[in-house]
C-alpha cells in the first residue's frame, strides 16, 4: 500500500506497497496491462516514447483525478450527513434510505475509484522500475513529490 494514502485513509486501503514489483508485463493484472497497453501505449520492450517527465506527468494526472473524485464523493457523503443532522423526528423514516445510499452506493463508489487508481498508479511505478531501473528510495521520493504537488494544487 502507498504509505501516504494509508495516512490519508487509514484502514480503508490495505494493499502492499507497489504490488507489481518484480512482475513481468504478462504477470500484471489484466486491468494494469489494459491501462498500460491500450490507454497509454506503454508496453515492453520500449514503453513507447516515455521519459521520466512523461511518467511524472502521468502520475500527476492520476493523482489529480483521484483527489477530484474523492472530493466529489466526500461532498456527497457530507451532504447526506447534513441532511440527517437537519431532520426532525418526523423525518427519521428517511434515514434508512440515506444509510442505504451511503453503504450501498457512495462507499463502494469511493472504494472502486481507489482500486482503479492504485492499479493505474502501480502500473506506472512498474514502468518506472522496468524502463528506468528506479530503486525504492528514488521511486518513493518521486512519489512523495507528486503527492505534494497534487496537495498544493488542491489547496489553491
Amino acid at each position: 500500500m502507498h504509505s501516504f494514502m494509508n495516512f490519508l485513509f487509514p484502514g480503508v486501503y490495505n494493499k502492499p506497497t507497489y504490488t507489481y514489483s518484480g512482475l513481468s508485463f504478462d504477470e500484471l493484472p489484466a486491468a494494469a496491462r489494459q491501462f498500460l497497453d491500450v490507454e497509454l501505449e506503454l508496453t515492453p520492450p520500449t514503453y513507447g516514447a516515455c521519459d521520466k517527465q512523461k511518467i511524472y506527468d502521468l502520475h500527476l494526472v492520476h493523482m489529480e483525478k483521484l483527489w477530484s473524485t474523492i472530493d466529489s464523493v466526500y461532498t456527497k457523503i457530507v451532504t447526506l450527513r447534513q441532511t440527517v443532522a437537519g431532520m426532525s423526528e418526523n423525518d427519521l423514516a428517511h434515514v434508512d434510505v440515506i444509510v442505504h445510499d451511503l453503504k450501498e452506493v457512495l462507499i463502494p463508489e469511493w472504494q472502486a475509484h481507489l482500486d482503479r487508481f492504485f492499479v493505474e498508479f502501480d502500473a506506472l511505478v512498474w514502468v518506472e522500475e522496468h524502463k528506468f531501473g528506479m530503486e525504492d528510495g528514488a521511486r518513493d521520493l518521486g512519489v512523495d513529490q507528486i503527492m505534494v504537488s497534487v496537495i498544493k494544487i488542491q489547496k489553491t
